[in-house]
């Protein structure tokens, strides 16, 4: 009964050395891992026509379409300008 109790004993005492030692390989990797969140920002665009008709380019421009940036009226940019999601 003793060899048994021994034998437990020491399987439990293996398996917390087994988890703090994972645990801290796992905090070191996350820590190697670990970078700035600005280094994951990505930005995709698409092709675009260039419309040359200027009743167009007009509605375009329009007040309508555009909103000021970071709420400076006098800095207008178009409703779908990725600088709005800064």
């Amino acid at each position: 009964m003793w060899h048994e109790a021994r034998k437990h004993e020491r399987k439990l005492r293996g398996m917390m050395v087994d988890y703090k030692k994972r645990a801290e390989r796992r905090r070191e990797y996350y820590e190697k891992i670990k970078k700035d969140p600005a280094q994951f920002l990505q930005v995709h665009g698409r092709a675009c026509k260039v419309h040359l008709d200027s009743a167009v380019a007009l509605a375009a421009e329009s007040p309508v379409n555009m909103m000021p940036w970071q709420g400076d009226t006098n800095n207008m940019i178009d409703r779908f300008d990725v600088r709005a999601h800064l």
